[in-house]
């Protein structure tokens, strides 16, 4: 089916093409923005920033076409266009409340520098 079809763009004249063009470019488009829709805060994602290279993170921030992502297979956070992103782990429906836990005990990290002294 595809080598039919592959064979028939062939053929066809360059105004016919660019209408072929425009019809694919589209529907793609549509069907990256139904993607989009499912796309939330939390959900652990892939995309390619570089031809090549494919990185994984979880969504800390959305707008209505960026996604704000903190990348796991290096440091930080880097924003991508929601159409490039897949979703390879769905956060939940609910909205995460995350806290950090403010006291410690880890003495590193309470004390002072007069107060910890390295032997």
């Amino acid at each position: 089916m595809i080598q039919d079809i592959a064979e028939a763009i062939v053929e066809m004249p360059a105004e016919e093409l660019q209408v072929l063009a425009d019809l694919i470019n589209q529907l793609l488009k549509d069907k990256r923005a139904e993607e989009s829709d499912e796309v939330k805060v939390g959900d652990m994602v892939s995309f390619e920033p570089k031809k090549g290279i494919v990185v994984e993170g979880v969504i800390t921030e959305l707008t209505k076409t960026r996604a704000k992502v903190n990348v796991h297979s290096g440091s930080g956070e880097c924003s991508t266009p929601l159409n490039s992103v897949t979703v390879t782990y769905s956060a939940p429906v609910e909205e995460i409340d995350i806290e950090a836990e403010a006291e410690t005990h880890d003495p590193l990290l309470v004390n002072s520098p007069e107060e910890y002294h390295m032997e």
